[in-house]
């Protein structure tokens, strides 16, 4: 299903806490709240050389205008971790 891993490269993993619930795909699907991507194990097809590719479903009301806010957590390599905001403007 589109909002759980199939357990492949790349796929992201649906966690936090359930918000809801949708039709996706013909499908009644769960909504979580957060997304975990395992940045060891990227898309099968990333060409080879470029930035790895990671897939998750995102789902917003159609009627939704505005920006999309993305908050990114993650370590470095260094052990240091770090939080990042991404906005993407509409």
């Amino acid at each position: 299903t589109p909002l759980h891993a199939a357990d492949d490269p790349g796929d992201g993993i649906a966690t936090g806490r359930v918000i809801g619930s949708q039709v996706v795909e013909g499908e009644r699907q769960q909504l979580y709240s957060e997304l975990v991507i395992d940045t060891s194990r990227a898309y099968a097809g990333t060409p080879k050389g470029d930035w790895p590719i990671y897939k998750a479903f995102m789902g917003y009301p159609r009627t939704a205008t505005g920006c999309l806010g993305f908050q990114v957590d993650g370590v470095l390599a260094n052990g240091t971790a770090f939080t990042e905001l991404i906005v993407v403007g509409a």
